[in-house]
């Protein structure tokens, strides 16, 4: 009997003893997408990873680990929510255990923007180059005379850094330091040595490494990395700043021997920042746009008073603006013509000869001036516009003011970096790296993929 129940002791013992159970081992894994791309910033996406064993199944207790290979680019969460921080291509990664698998993020965004007359170009993160708006001179770069409402891609397979819309024409600078013009080539704006139109961009002759290109309604200017300043094309009113009022089809040097820091060109006169902080005008000064006190044209580089240290500059058609190192914004030249006027935002319609502060007591990020109108964003990313034109079409951005000659906010609860201003239409870049216009769009300038005109930012597209 005793032996009997020992073993039927130790027969209950085995029973009760527990079975060990092997941990799965994460042999692969698979990602919900295996690229991502953004159109904005601050924007997210949620990926999921399936881990699973060398049979297949799925791991449901499995670890993931998230990582970025640039975080300055996008960012991941420990439950992989990945979130755009500007532009740029980065790798998500998620592992469990030894295996892993990556998605690829690539972010594309406006980095600038610059309005001609009836047309806006832009450059993304990546380097390329759009255009849109009228294209009767083939001033956007696509090798057609068709008018497009939403972005296109300007030919030559470039890399640009700079860009600039002007009247017929437009320019820009490749990562190579070249630059290039297209459309109307009248009195030789594109700089290549004739006066013959170009459907796709054509090298500014010279030779020179450039930084900058800006463009006037019938002329271009240029910075080089050497800090010179060149102008070309239409100088009836010296707008070339060489002390002539002869046109040129090639780069013509601006006199002064100074060192400059950026150069705007704009309606029928130029301006640039020297490296000293000071600001010079040259070319037509009818209505005072040189700054200087008087209204005669120069035909070379000519100081503006005041004796501010300046941080920017931004002609418009009749007016130039500036920006301090105070953070304040001044105004100069025309306020009033017929029936519009208000474009120095001093509270007046009044011409001014000499920079007159802007009414408002903002501290100024940047600025950006149209033929007929100022735009500008504060140091917390707000807009505002001031100025008139008599158009049906023509709004300061709010969907309800045409006129104010003091800075009204520009509707729409955007936060902005930069406005470019054109004939009648306005374009800004916000802060999600997105662009919006508004104004007129009979030519597609607007580049919301319509025609019709907008009183209100509306998005471009491509």
């Amino acid at each position: 009997m005793r032996r009997i129940h020992l073993t039927a002791l130790l027969l209950a013992v085995a029973c009760e003893t527990p079975t060990t159970t092997t941990a799965p081992v994460a042999t692969s894994i698979a990602m919900s997408a295996t690229e991502v791309s953004f159109t904005s910033l601050g924007d997210t996406i949620r990926l999921t990873a399936a881990v699973r064993d060398e049979n297949g199944n799925h791991i449901d207790e499995a670890t993931i680990t998230w990582s970025s290979s640039d975080e300055s680019i996008a960012t991941v969460s420990t439950t992989g929510s990945v979130q755009s921080v500007r532009g740029g291509t980065a790798i998500i990664t998620a592992s469990a255990g030894e295996v892993s698998a990556a998605t690829s993020v690539s972010i594309s965004v406006w980095e600038s923007l610059s309005a001609g007359y009836w047309h806006t170009c832009g450059l993304t993160s990546e380097g390329d180059a759009y255009c849109w708006g009228m294209n009767s001179d083939s001033q956007l770069g696509d090798g057609t005379t068709e008018l497009r409402s939403r972005a296109s891609l300007v030919d030559g397979g470039y890399k640009w850094t700079s860009i600039a819309g002007a009247g017929r024409h437009t320019c820009g600078v490749t990562s190579e330091g070249d630059a290039y013009c297209w459309g109307f080539n009248g009195y030789g704006q594109l700089g290549d040595g004739t006066t013959t139109d170009h459907r796709e961009p054509t090298l500014v002759t010279g030779g020179h490494n450039w930084v900058s290109v800006s463009g006037g309604y019938e002329r271009t200017c240029g910075l080089t990395s050497v800090g010179k300043a060149y102008c070309w094309g239409r100088n009836r009113g010296g707008q070339l700043g060489d002390g002539t009022t002869t046109n040129s089809s090639t780069p013509s040097e601006v006199s002064g021997n100074h060192t400059w820091v950026s150069i705007g060109a704009n309606g029928r006169h130029a301006c640039g920042l020297t490296s000293e902080s000071e600001i010079y005008c040259w070319g037509d000064n009818y209505y005072g746009q040189l700054g200087n006190g008087s209204r005669g044209s120069s035909p070379v580089p000519t100081l503006v008073s005041g004796n501010l240290p300046w941080t920017s500059v931004t002609p418009g058609g009749w007016h130039t603006c500036g920006r301090t190192e105070a953070n304040d914004a001044y105004c100069w030249g025309r306020n009033l013509h017929t029936d519009y006027g208000g474009q120095l935002g001093d509270g007046t319609t009044t011409n001014r000869t000499t920079p007159v502060f802007v009414t408002g007591w903002f501290s100024w990020a940047s600025l950006g001036a149209g033929s007929h109108h100022t735009c500008g964003v504060t140091m917390t990313a707000k807009a505002y516009c001031w100025g008139h034109y008599p158009s049906p079409d023509f709004s300061l951005g709010d969907g309800v003011s045409t006129a104010s000659s003091l800075p009204i906010p520009v509707g729409g609860n955007l936060l902005w970096i930069a406005f470019t201003g054109a004939e009648e239409h306005t374009c800004g870049l916000a802060t999600t790296g997105e662009a919006y216009c508004w104004g007129p769009g009979l030519s597609g300038q607007l580049g919301n993929g319509s025609t019709v005109s907008s009183s209100v930012p509306v998005k471009v597209i491509r």
